[in-house]
């Protein structure tokens, strides 16, 4: 890549005043789905049929758009991309979550085939992505593939072709251990499934509108309850129950549990933050032993379902805590997806702007009634914390630059082309929205510090040409308000060599005064 940013002091820049900003009051944004009573048809429910209290105090209803489950239309010119849509708040997300670390079906034809069927379930015109969970998260299908496009990926993907996607027989589901070594088998599951979660909704966190994650997995690792001392006990391999490290090992799982229950109130929290509604849809059934109804995490609860309940139970908590739903009761998988996918068609986001809420992460209890409507939406929100620190600007580059999913936090609006001059390179125009960067005034301009980075890759996990740049911005004044207005107001023309072996190139960015980053994926 050919050097695009001019290179500012940033420590001379970080001195600078910061320009005066409007004090406003924070606007909360909330997904919910409202269903008639009674199987009624009903009408579109208004901002006038709502009532809403936040910790019991009533909030005037300031916006309210219904969800269009449907793509829409590129209004983009040819060979242009952006990670934004351009179009209403009200947009419906679904990213489908292939869990192959906690379900059993290795080895399983009949499994891999009843998932495939299930993931063609998914129409034409839905806005879906499907993620597959393994030894690391791949994007089988992105939101800009075509239904076509998507079709041949699932088929390609069931028919386990090495050469694209990774495999059934590449994800790990830990071996059944016991005592401390089956402690580790599954702290190492749930702390791999706990991050990868986390990272989906710190991708989607920026997305506007009704945000669904619909949870394929046979087993879904929270724990409910508390820890109870005298609940612990310690397996040998002929079963029987082990008596020299058994106080230890109770310890041991005790230490575990009370650590998985607090792993699991965060993962919530950080959902929920995110704006996501969690879909849980059971795989138990297609797995290699169907029979199974309790959850995995086994050495660190009581025996049999106790007050760790039973998957079921799991399924429910995590659903109602982020506002979505179990829907089982079918015969097939493909019909629990289904169910998930459809419940879009009642879904709405409200917003309303709480008076003198303090920027402290504090839990706020929501609640919505509306007459005639069975109203389902999670049951807090958390207020915003102080702006944190920007951390380190490298690892933050290289996260946003390998994040799946594009994130849109920052704008980018790529366009791309053949170089004409040579035929191995291709011609980029990158523009950002300054009104997501933090810029200060400086003379007559204004200023930013931001990274940039470029990678080339392929289905397969391949990548080529990393490139990593970090440097000053500038607008000039009399561009200054129309950036401000507009969007954009930030453009670089430079050319990268294409790998023949590429079929696709990712724009990774983040503005190095705030946290905040983007990312955009481009198929070549």
């Amino acid at each position: 890549m050919h050097p695009f940013l001019r290179i500012v002091n940033a420590a001379a820049l970080a001195t600078l005043c910061l320009a005066a900003a409007d004090v406003r009051s924070t606007t909360i944004e909330i997904s919910f789905v409202a269903t008639p009573q009674g199987g009624a048809a009903g009408g579109a429910v208004t901002a006038g049929d709502l009532k809403l209290t936040d910790n019991g105090k009533d909030q005037p209803v300031t916006g309210l758009w219904k969800v269009t489950p449907g793509k829409r239309a590129s209004l983009l010119p040819p060979h242009t991309f952006s990670n934004r849509t351009g179009t209403e708040v009200a947009q419906n997300v679904n990213v489908v979550f292939v869990d192959g670390v906690n379900t059993e079906w290795r080895n399983d034809a009949a499994a891999r085939a009843e998932t495939m069927r299930a993931l063609q379930q998914i129409k034409p015109d839905e806005r879906v992505a499907i993620l597959v969970f393994g030894k690391s998260l791949r994007v089988l299908s992105d939101f800009t593939d075509t239904a076509a496009a998507r079709e041949a990926k699932v088929k390609e993907f069931g028919a386990g072709s090495p050469s694209a996607f990774p495999t059934y027989s590449d994800m790990v589901l830990p071996v059944n251990l016991t005592g401390r070594a089956e402690m580790y088998e599954e702290q190492q599951r749930l702390t791999s499934t706990y991050t990868t979660l986390q990272s989906i909704a710190a991708m989607l966190k920026a997305v506007p509108g009704r945000k669904n994650l619909l949870w394929i997995s046979g087993d879904f690792p929270l724990l409910l309850g508390q820890p109870d001392a005298g609940a612990f006990r310690t397996r040998s391999q002929n079963g029987a129950l082990g008596r020299r490290d058994a106080a230890a090992d109770d310890d041991v799982q005790r230490t575990a549990k009370m650590g998985y229950n607090k792993a699991a109130d965060d993962l919530i929290r950080v959902l929920n933050v995110a704006g996501v509604a969690v879909y849980p849809v059971d795989a138990r059934e297609v797995s290699l032993d169907p029979h199974r109804r309790q959850s995995h995490v086994n050495s660190i609860t009581s025996t049999g379902a106790g007050e760790a309940g039973t998957i079921n139970d799991i399924m429910k908590h995590l659903a109602e805590q982020t506002g979505g739903a179990v829907s089982s009761g079918h015969k097939e998988l493909r019909d629990d997806l289904r169910g998930a996918l459809d419940d879009a068609q009642n879904a709405y986001v409200l917003a309303f702007t709480p008076t003198k809420l303090a920027e402290d992460g504090a839990p706020h209890k929501l609640k919505l009634q509306a007459k005639g409507y069975q109203i389902r939406l999670r049951p807090v929100y958390y207020a915003p914390l102080p702006p944190a620190p920007p951390g380190d600007a490298t690892a933050r580059l290289a996260s946003a630059l390998s994040a799946p999913l594009d994130i849109p936090e920052i704008g980018l609006t790529v366009r791309i082309e053949p170089d004409r001059a040579a035929e191995s390179s291709l011609a980029v125009s990158l523009e950002i929205d300054a009104r997501d960067l933090q810029l200060v005034r400086q003379g007559e301009d204004w200023v930013g510090v931001i990274g940039v980075g470029i990678i080339e890759g392929n289905p397969a996990g391949e990548q080529f040409g990393r490139q990593l740049q970090s440097g000053g911005v500038t607008i000039h004044a009399p561009d200054y308000q129309k950036a401000m207005q507009t969007g954009g107001g930030i453009q670089f023309d430079f050319k990268v060599k294409r790998d023949p072996k590429a079929t696709f190139i990712r724009f990774g960015m983040i503005d190095q005064k705030s946290p905040k980053s983007g990312s955009l994926s481009v198929p070549l």
